[in-house]
């Protein structure tokens, strides 16, 4: 362990963590009661570590994450440690379609950890198609349509995607895309591999 994460480490505090339980049992529509009960802490504790007055040991920890049915370090990792969140918009400099295609594709996400998954946004700019090649073996594709028409071919099946509709095939086989009126379609796709 470097210096740094030492400095890190004096610097933790549990200040989130009695927001987080209170939100969890508001999600859950549970009291302070019934999560004193199910977890053997006293409802006076609990209150006191949603207001900030104790911090908690690692005992009573262990009881609520128990009783909260979720791991212990989920219940203790600070939220900007645990969410994980990033935002991604579409721009000149994400789009990986070709320059004058009629169908212009944006790379939003791309991820590699257990599995890789990519995530794009796509629309056409005017009636047309375009061909994917097949992806690696087991990879599924999931379209989501937000708006206009779109007809997914896949060998010799013709598959039309309604708006608002999440559709879900096997991408290691060569397809494409049509929109072919002038309710061009728009939406986003997911590539997990």
């Amino acid at each position: 362990m470097s210096l740094s994460q030492l400095d890190k480490q004096d610097d933790l505090n549990f200040d989130y963590l009695g927001n987080f339980i209170r939100s969890f049992r508001s999600a859950k529509g549970e009291s302070l009661q019934a999560l004193a009960q199910r977890s053997g802490v006293s409802k006076s504790m609990i209150a006191q570590i949603e207001s900030g007055k104790t911090s908690p040991t690692l005992a009573v920890l262990t009881k609520l994450a128990w009783a909260m049915e979720i791991s212990l370090r989920d219940l203790v990792q600070p939220p900007e440690d645990s969410l994980n969140l990033r935002s991604s918009s579409p721009d000149d400099d994400n789009i990986v379609s070709k320059k004058d295609s009629v169908f212009v594709c944006h790379l939003l996400a791309n991820e590699h950890r257990h599995f890789s998954t990519e995530v794009y946004r796509f629309y056409f700019k005017s009636p047309g198609k375009t061909l994917f090649s097949a992806n690696t073996s087991g990879s599924l594709k999931h379209v989501w349509l937000e708006e206009g028409t779109l007809t997914v071919y896949i060998a010799d099946k013709r598959i039309p995607i309604s708006p608002q509709t999440l559709t879900t095939f096997s991408a290691s086989v060569p397809h494409r895309f049509e929109s072919a009126t002038q309710k061009l379609a728009k939406g986003l796709f997911f590539v997990a591999y």
